[in-house]
């Protein structure tokens, strides 16, 4: 399987946010209801302060606090083993819009040609790749409602995942966001995956999202890649 740089990250990036341009509104593809083919590919391990969700097929755990945050179990496409197309598992809190506030892990199964993150050049490159088409400061007449702005803050690389922070606004359905991306390549046991884990918050509100968010990222434990 090919997969550019390019198509990678704005793939993983695109799907924390999908925009209706029929109704103009914004809306999540994952739903906050459990089904049993989904309930049998996880686990959640709850002491008195966290939980820690494990997927038992793509292999990566997380946890978050009990009290406050929620598991979103996302849509899986292709066959039911989950290996052949990009899952999505997100997280939210309990007392947020999952519109505004979410954390959301999207692994994409890659070829042998990506056997870690240098695969995709720096982690400038990559936070570039990623952030820079969905900065579309100008659309055509009548097409308005398609402008948006992105800008890479930050990118840099924790032990063998990268991260990069990114802002993006989108004026006509009101998004204004900052965005935390973790990326790293992890084997299953199976197949090889870029796991994307992209936490969203309002601009206005990272103070008071940031640290907790910044806590959960910390937790995520990916498989290690097949080859170092």
């Amino acid at each position: 399987m090919m997969v550019s740089t390019a198509t990678t990250a704005f793939a993983f990036a695109s799907m924390v946010l999908s925009i209706d341009d029929t109704s103009n509104k914004s809306y999540y593809a994952f739903a906050a209801e459990e089904d049993e083919s989904s309930t049998k590919m996880m686990n959640t391990n709850t002491n008195k302060n966290t939980t820690t969700y494990t997927d038992e097929v793509l292999k990566f755990s997380l946890s978050y606090p009990t009290d406050s945050w929620q598991l979103l179990v996302g849509e899986t496409g292709g066959s039911g083993d989950r290996s052949g197309s990009r899952q999505v598992i997100a997280f939210a809190p309990k007392n947020a819009n999952p519109k505004d506030v979410n954390i959301s892990l999207v692994a994409t199964p890659v070829g042998a040609d990506y056997p870690k993150m240098g695969s995709f050049g720096s982690p400038f490159e990559f936070g570039y790749n990623m952030v820079n088409p969905m900065n579309k400061p100008k659309a055509k007449k009548g097409r308005e409602d398609e402008v948006q702005y992105s800008e890479l803050i930050e990118a840099g690389s924790k032990g063998l995942n990268y991260f990069v922070e990114y802002e993006l606004t989108r004026p006509s359905t009101g998004i204004d966001s900052k965005q935390l991306v973790v990326a790293g390549i992890g084997y299953d046991g199976r197949v090889s995956h870029l796991y994307s884990t992209t936490a969203q918050m309002p601009k206005g509100e990272e103070e008071k999202w940031r640290p907790e968010i910044e806590k959960i990222l910390e937790s995520l434990v990916l498989p290690p890649p097949l080859y170092n």
